[in-house]
């Protein structure tokens, strides 16, 4: 795993906001089992944005709004916890909001 270093600076909850990046990490990670991923964040338009690149199996373009609803697994149907439950990416978006960030 790589991390781009910056010395941007964000305002936010600690526990929210390492919660929201341990969360997208974990799944970067889950989902990479060989290759990389970086951490980095960029200014777009007067905003941060942090983000989480990988290159793993990647996402189905018709699941991509899913994968943020609760208990949402790609290729999980049979609901394997050895998998995970499927809550990440949803703590993920509620925090976001929450804080007023956009995680989408």
């Amino acid at each position: 795993m790589k991390f781009s270093p910056s010395s941007a600076v964000i305002e936010s909850d600690i526990i929210l906001a390492v919660q929201i990046l341990r969360n997208l990490v974990s799944n970067a990670l889950r989902y990479t089992p060989a290759g990389s991923v970086l951490v980095g964040c960029r200014h777009r338009q007067g905003k941060l944005l942090i983000e989480v690149h990988d290159t793993g199996i990647g996402i189905p373009e018709d699941q991509r709004a899913k994968i943020f609803d609760e208990f949402y697994q790609v290729n999980n149907p049979e609901r394997d916890r050895q998998q995970g439950l499927g809550l990440g990416l949803s703590i993920v978006d509620r925090a976001a909001r929450l804080l007023g960030h956009l995680s989408r």
